[in-house]
């Protein structure tokens, strides 16, 4: 049985003469019952700037951050896995998600991946048109 812990931080956002509570995910973990003691199996950690948030109870839609790092367990160790560097649109809209893998032998991480969305906007407000996926051809160094 496989469950998951989320660490919430809330942020005091100012916004005019109101005072509004946002709510950031900042990590989450999943853990396996092993029938005697739970075990770690991954987390991710959350990164955010400005006063981009959203609400946890549409995981992982609308999180809003600008980087998800994801880790795994090996060992007992937590090792890096993949990063996904999330860019947006003037009105918070995700445009583009990079993805990257972690390269054990130097560790880095590399592009492997991106998804590219794209949106019309009606009487001021996006509405989502495209969304492409393409991956990294490493040997060429060109998306394909």
């Amino acid at each position: 049985m496989k469950q998951i812990l989320l660490l919430l931080a809330g942020a005091s956002l100012a916004t005019g003469a109101y005072a509004q509570k946002a709510s950031r995910m900042i990590a989450s973990s999943g853990y396996d019952y092993d029938g005697a003691t739970y075990v770690l199996t991954d987390t991710t950690r959350y990164t955010y700037t400005g006063d981009r948030g959203g609400s946890v109870n549409n995981i992982p839609t609308n999180i809003k951050c600008d980087t998800a790092q994801n880790f795994v367990s090996n060992a007992g160790s937590l090792v890096p896995q993949q990063l996904t560097v999330v860019s947006y649109t003037s009105q918070n809209n995700v445009s583009e998600y990079n993805l990257y893998g972690w390269d054990a032998g130097t560790s880095t991480y590399k592009i492997s991946g991106r998804y590219i969305i794209t949106y019309v906007s009606i009487g001021g407000v996006e509405y989502q048109s495209t969304q492409a996926s393409q991956s990294w051809d490493a040997a060429t160094s060109s998306w394909k």
